[in-house]
């Protein structure tokens, strides 16, 4: 597999419904803080402030031209937040790590603050992936009543 025909690029509002079924996939329901299922309306509207707020970074993970996830940063004053999700028929072929690698590569061009990620103790999949793309654990906390780890990021 040639994992050079990845590419990443802002999400449009042509990513709509690519992004709410991604986002409903068991998997990526499973491995998020809230694993309730989504509604339509909701994520229409959520979608729409996404590619709107100046301080989110949407990228869209196209392999050979084909869109198999996303991944997002939330800019705040202290650091950005990430959050990324791939399709699960893509999962397992090294796509996610290259996909996070150029991301953050990306992200870094033009903003100095760390990149965090907080994970699920239980994700393993994720774990190893941001282990891999060079992240350091630096804490543990419970969200939503949810053990986790934080994974740190500096350029």
């Amino acid at each position: 597999m040639n994992k050079n025909s990845l590419d990443i690029r802002r999400a449009t509002k042509d990513d709509l419904k690519f992004v709410f079924k991604l986002s409903n996939e068991n998997s990526v329901r499973e491995n998020s803080f809230n694993s309730k299922p989504i509604q339509y309306e909701n994520h229409n509207e959520w979608f729409f402030n996404q590619l709107q707020d100046k301080n989110i970074l949407f990228y869209i993970l196209e392999f050979k031209k084909i869109s198999i996830g996303q991944i997002r940063y939330n800019l705040n004053e202290n650091n950005a937040i990430i959050g990324i999700s791939i399709s699960e028929k893509f999962r397992g072929q090294g796509l996610a790590l290259r996909g996070l690698e150029i991301s953050t590569n990306e992200y870094f061009k033009t903003n100095e603050l760390p990149i965090y990620a907080y994970i699920k103790k239980t994700n393993e999949g994720s774990i190893q992936l941001f282990k891999k793309a060079g992240f350091k654990l630096i804490d543990e906390e419970i969200i939503n009543g949810i053990d986790s780890f934080i994974y740190r990021l500096k350029k």
